[in-house]
């Protein structure tokens, strides 16, 4: 798990976002192997690139490379709606990117947009 309740925690962090206790070590231990390149023609799925996930330096190194080589395969990732991090704008404006905005409206049909778009990019 990427963070705790500071409650919880037996010991302080060196990084905290709001009531929450970064667990950088952890993280990484999990994060950069599920990053590893995917095969030809599949889907990558990053859930999520935020603040918390940027105070590690590796993951943020392996998310640059995903997203600035030519790939074969398509990346899902949800990434902040504020303008945050350069390589968070990066992302974003890539044109290869599509941005979908999650409101109160489209949060229950809009995975069908998404799904249908990714089966026709794979084909």
């Amino acid at each position: 798990m990427l963070a705790r309740d500071q409650n919880l925690l037996t010991a302080p962090t060196k990084y905290n976002v709001g009531k929450y206790g970064v667990l950088i070590t952890e993280f990484e231990k999990i994060a950069l192997q599920a990053l590893q390149t995917p095969a030809s023609k599949s889907c990558l799925v990053v859930d999520e690139i935020g603040k918390m996930e940027f105070f590690s330096l590796p993951f943020k190194n392996k998310i640059s490379e995903i997203f600035s080589t030519d790939n074969d395969y398509i990346v899902l990732a949800t990434i902040p709606i504020r303008k945050s991090d350069p390589l968070i704008e990066l992302i974003r404006n890539n044109n290869k990117s599509r941005v979908w905005v999650v409101t109160r409206e489209n949060r229950n049909t809009l995975q069908e947009e998404i799904t249908k778009e990714i089966k026709s990019a794979l084909l």
